[in-house]
């Protein structure tokens, strides 16, 4: 029996963009669900009149806006009331489902599995910014969650259940909004939505609402007020992780754009990468420096973002962009300046990859093929003029004092940094790791600790150990595990804490034997994949043919079957 695809939406005076959502759903769903809440144009005829050219049964509640998450729950519980579908798709008006024949590939890969609630991509579409992020979108009909807050309102499990219960459909299904062209529904919801997320604010303080409501008041162009609120929302430890990173990226943002305070934003990036090790605020202080003709910092930073690894686990607000193509343009860009060719032409060759911007990337090869000078060696600045370094000292001591008399963290990251733009030594990076350490942000101290090993050695002790020192520790956590054995041997050469480096040494050499055996592992399964790949073949064609009358003669469903009774059986 096919799958049948029922889409519940919430409509008010729509007419004039639900038309673009009902045109992805032609030949996609067996039922439209709505709960109007007052239209006074032609949204409920449009809805029947679709319906009956397409087959599909209509359904209409009509009632008042409460709130998001109360009205959301009214429409819910219509729908439950309704027998005759298998998976419910909930849908804005302005939505656009793509990727919908495999969306019904995955509710049939789901029809007889115990999960009931599915995570989607939606992705918005406004000027030249596209957000991007995973939401409880799809469920099947009798499912038990209903809505939470009332504003940016979420879904929420029935006692016994929880919010890892929600496994994700393919990332082919998408829900796209194209929000510059929306009838000014976008504007109005902002201003609704402050109204109501002020009171919630002023009267519970929930960490989630202010998020929500900083980032409703930078919609509408309130930055300061907005700056306030993220970091606000920055400074509680407590809640959903994601929303701190987003609360100083953002803040960052303003300082950069509207506040125009350079050393403010650069705190608040910093601030962004040690509390999730992502691509972004890094990529953020490349291009800052890059703008500042610092090209050295702008390259430790653009470096950094080279190898990380994009953020599979992360649901909200992921900028595909800087992880697909970005970060390789402005390393390739900040390279060619440092200089570091080879480096640089092979971000190049990433970036071209992509296919944007053919013009750009040809103009930028012509000029790494007459560049001959040679590759910069990064050199501590150990003479230096009595003033630098006593300016140097001065920033370093402010630093220090923020940190430990004034509880200030945005003046001592500032700070710390300035000493770093001002002498080039290692010190302030290592102090910036360390504290990085403290506040267990410790892929962020291998960041900052990778960019000190960058360096020839000097006669500190800060390069002969106290870097490597470091690096053995923390490279372990970001799954660098030679870099970090290299580190750990170089600790131990200088012998200042042999029983510490030592240990730290013995932990990179057994990981590197579970790591063998690991290997060696995967090899024996996928060789007896390989022995058993004609008795799965022969399984499943046998088991096909067998299941069809059960299912109508589907052959397809039949062979879908087939495989799980394979896996299970395994």
């Amino acid at each position: 029996m096919p799958i049948r695809l029922a889409v519940a939406m919430m409509l008010k005076n729509e007419h004039q963009r639900l038309p673009v959502t009902l045109k992805t759903l032609e030949g996609l769903i067996t039922n439209l669900i709505i709960f109007d809440t007052g239209s006074e144009d032609d949204t409920i005829q449009i809805c029947e009149q679709w319906c009956q050219q397409n087959n599909v049964k209509f359904d209409c509640k009509q009632g008042t806006f409460v709130d998001f998450s109360t009205s959301r729950n009214i429409l819910l519980d219509f729908a439950e009331s309704i027998p005759d579908y298998d998976f419910l798709l909930q849908l804005d008006c302005n939505d656009e489902v793509q990727g919908g024949k495999v969306l019904l590939e995955e509710c049939e890969k789901y029809m007889d599995r115990p999960e009931k609630v599915f995570m989607m991509r939606q992705k918005w579409k406004q000027g030249r910014h596209i957000n991007k992020y995973l939401n409880a979108r799809l469920t099947k009909r009798l499912h038990g969650w209903r809505y939470k807050a009332v504003v940016h309102e979420y879904l929420a499990p029935p006692p016994g259940e929880n919010l890892g219960d929600r496994p994700r459909i393919s990332e082919e299904v998408i829900l796209y909004q194209d929000r510059d062209d929306d009838d000014d529904k976008t504007s109005k919801r902002f201003q609704r939505d402050e109204k109501m997320l002020s009171k919630e604010v002023e009267e519970k303080g929930d960490s989630r609402d202010i998020f929500y409501l900083a980032q409703t008041k930078s919609c509408l162009g309130k930055h300061e007020e907005a700056y306030d609120l993220y970091q606000r929302r920055g400074d509680i430890i407590e809640g959903f992780n994601e929303e701190r990173f987003h609360s100083y990226l953002r803040s960052a943002e303003i300082c950069f754009a509207h506040k125009k305070n350079i050393e403010l934003g650069i705190a608040n990036a910093l601030k962004a990468a040690m509390v999730d090790y992502r691509v972004e605020p890094l990529l953020m202080l490349a291009k800052i420096f890059r703008h500042l003709q610092e090209w050295d910092i702008a390259y430790f930073f653009s470096r950094a973002t080279q190898k990380m690894p994009y953020p599979i686990h992360n649901i909200l607000f992921i900028s595909d962009h800087d992880y697909v193509y970005e970060r390789y343009l402005q390393h390739s860009i900040i390279c060619y300046y440092v200089p570091r060719k080879k480096e640089g032409l092979i971000a190049l060759d990433l970036a071209e990859k992509t296919g944007n911007d053919p013009e750009l990337h040809k103009s930028n090869r012509a000029l790494y093929d007459k560049l001959d000078k040679p590759d910069m060696i990064f050199e501590e600045e150990e003479d230096c003029d009595e003033e630098l370094v006593k300016v140097y000292t001065e920033k370093i001591q402010e630093a220090q004092k923020a940190v430990t008399e004034e509880k200030n963290v945005d003046k001592f990251l500032a700070s710390l940094l300035n000493a770093f733009r001002i002498r080039r030594v290692i010190d302030p990076l290592l102090m910036l790791a360390d504290y990085a350490r403290l506040a267990q942000s410790i892929p962020f101290s291998y960041v900052v600790t990778d960019i000190a090993c960058l360096f020839n050695e000097s006669k500190s002790i800060a390069s002969k150990y106290i870097r490597w020192n470091f690096m053995g520790i923390f490279a372990f956590y970001v799954s660098e595990y030679q870099q970090g054995k290299e580190a750990c041997a170089k600790a131990l050469k200088m012998g200042y804490d042999v029983k510490l480096d030592r240990e730290n040494f013995m932990q990179y050499v057994k990981r590197e034997k579970e790591l063998k055996k690991e290997k060696k592992d995967e090899k024996k399964v996928e060789k007896k994949d390989e022995e058993n790949k004609e008795t799965y073949q022969a399984f499943v064609s046998r088991r096909t043919q067998e299941i069809l009358p059960s299912v109508k003669g589907n052959e397809r469903l039949a062979k879908k079957k087939a495989e799980l009774e394979w896996k299970l059986k395994k």
